[in-house]
């Protein structure tokens, strides 16, 4: 079992991760992960932290 606390990020492009993708745009959801698990993503600028105050979408 991870310790590790998730965080929310955003996609900048179309993102597969476990069989789920995640599309930058206004309705897509968050992408929670680790910090191990979305450092290769940052690398490549293909997420960005999410920021809710700049949110506009809607998610459930």
């Amino acid at each position: 079992m991870c310790d590790e606390q998730k965080k929310a990020y955003t996609a900048n492009w179309i993102t597969i991760i476990d069989n789920k993708s995640f599309v930058a745009g206004i309705n897509s959801q968050p992408l929670y992960l680790t910090e191990s698990e979305a450092q290769p993503l940052l690398a490549l600028c293909a997420i960005t932290e999410f920021i809710e105050s700049n949110y506009i979408g809607n998610y459930q």
